[in-house]
């Protein structure tokens, strides 16, 4: 089966599912709470720093962006298992949270 067909397929079955259970899709009486299993943060996680702090996290790694993205360099060689600098904050990280090297 093709992509497309295994898409359409599933589609139909969540809708034959949303009848059989009374409510369609995107009905207004379906429940509007939001779906933290879609990586929604809580809004009060957005009035403390935390907008701020990712902002900082964000620009620190632009200058990795490029090696990052292209999975490694010429000089160096792939980064097949993350970027250098990442895994070297990750070790120190583990190591602390272990208490082993």
């Amino acid at each position: 089966a093709s992509f497309a067909s295994l898409i359409m397929r599933c589609r139909w079955q969540q809708l034959r599912r949303a009848r059989a259970s009374g409510r369609m899709l995107g009905s207004a009486s379906e429940d509007k709470r939001p779906d933290f299993g879609r990586g929604w943060p809580h809004p009060e996680l957005l009035e403390g720093r935390l907008p701020q702090q990712l902002a900082e996290s964000f620009q620190r790694g632009l200058p990795l962006a490029r090696e990052s993205l292209n999975y490694g360099t010429g000089s160096t060689g792939s980064f097949r298992f993350g970027h250098p600098e990442f895994l070297k904050g990750l070790a120190g990280f583990l190591s602390q949270q272990y208490g082993a090297p």
